[in-house]
């Protein structure tokens, strides 16, 4: 198992936000510009609209690999490791390695942790899946049988989270049954 404490992946992805956000401001300035700022920019807002999604998307994914760091941080794995553990788990597959195997426990501990939390929030997902309902029978009503249907299967979504928050734990008791018996035989 490597070391998790190396800092050029952190400041590779430094440079490389602060190169893509001077890249996304020349090019939001050059479209304000070929737009023309002069004409007004409710004339033509695409430029500052496309530069607000770009932002969003790009600190999206910057909180995205920040989070996925610090949850490898805490578990004692690589960054890049984290996902192919996280695979591992959902098979039941234990490693031999004793220090993958405890870094597989504190992976087990921190998703079960995580799914029971979003488990305690069933009403949350009844009260939007009938939201989602309600919004489609409105939506057939006005004549959008299409946004109908896209609500509907919003709801659906809605209606299943349960049922997939109680198979993950099922995963998890089923990965950690594992690996206590893995431990066990493991002198």
């Amino acid at each position: 198992m490597t070391g998790t404490n190396n800092d050029e992946p952190r400041r590779r992805d430094r440079a490389m936000a602060v190169a893509a956000l001077c890249l996304l401001a020349i090019g939001t300035a050059g479209g304000a510009i070929g737009a023309g700022v002069s004409a007004g920019l409710l004339d033509h807002p695409a430029p500052l609209v496309g530069a607000v999604l770009l932002v969003t998307v790009g600190a999206g994914v910057a909180l995205a690999v920040r989070i996925n760091r610090s949850a490898a941080r805490k578990v004692g794995v690589p960054a890049k490791g984290l996902r192919p553990l996280a695979r591992r788990i959902q098979r039941a597959d234990i490693p031999a390695d004793p220090q993958e195997r405890a870094a597989m426990g504190r992976l087990i501990t921190r998703q079960r942790q995580n799914t029971e939390r979003m488990a305690r929030y069933r009403w949350f997902y009844r009260a939007a899946a009938a939201l989602f309902i309600m919004g489609a029978v409105f939506q057939f009503l006005n004549g959008s049988p299409l946004s109908a249907l896209v609500a509907l299967a919003a709801g659906a979504l809605q209606l299943m989270q349960p049922h997939t928050l109680r198979r993950s734990l099922r995963r998890l008791d089923r990965a950690s049954a594992a690996l206590a018996r893995r431990e066990r035989a493991t002198p």
